[in-house]
């Protein structure tokens, strides 16, 4: 309803090989995130949400990560929490012990939690599991359901540092 397609349009001019314009009506998060993906030619995929902002070296750090090792099918790092408005909040401790290696049963049992701002992941990931779930599109859990059939296949590897700033508000879906 606002004058997205206008202001990417601009950026599709100066680079239509890099750039692409998906437009789909909304059917939630996972549904969007699978159009994406299903358009990926690269071979990384990083999320990133419209009220959540990246720092600089966000995506040199993942992607640094992520190739030193194939047995990673994600990479994950900490945020720091801001208010609508932009001011900071805070930042989570994490325990390190939970997030990185063969996390599973730590990402089922909440021990881990992986911001998606900060995820890069593999796009072999999900040709080999499968995309987001469509069907928990509006429970705001799609995202660790991914996370959790890729690590059943790929050790994860966390970055300890702050790479994103993730947007608290009263409309956010956590």
């Amino acid at each position: 309803n606002d004058n997205t397609k206008e202001i990417v349009g601009k950026y599709v001019e100066k680079d239509p090989k890099r750039i692409r314009y998906i437009y789909q009506d909304n059917q939630g998060l996972a549904c969007a995130r699978n159009a994406g993906i299903r358009e990926v030619r690269g071979k990384f995929i990083a999320l990133l949400d419209a009220d959540d902002r990246w720092l600089p070296e966000r995506l040199a750090e993942t992607v640094r990560a992520i190739e030193c090792d194939k047995s990673i099918g994600l990479v994950h790092a900490n945020i720091t929490r801001i208010s609508e408005d932009g001011t900071i909040l805070r930042t989570p401790k994490r325990n390190l012990k939970y997030l990185s290696g063969e996390i599973f049963n730590y990402i089922f049992l909440r021990k881990a939690h992986i911001a998606c701002p900060t995820v890069l992941f593999r796009k072999e990931c999900c040709e080999r599991v499968g995309l987001f779930d469509e069907k928990l599109t509006r429970l705001g859990c799609e995202d660790r359901e991914l996370w959790l059939r890729i690590s059943q296949s790929y050790k994860i590897k966390y970055i300890d540092k702050v790479v994103a700033y993730y947007r608290m508000s009263d409309s956010s879906m956590s």
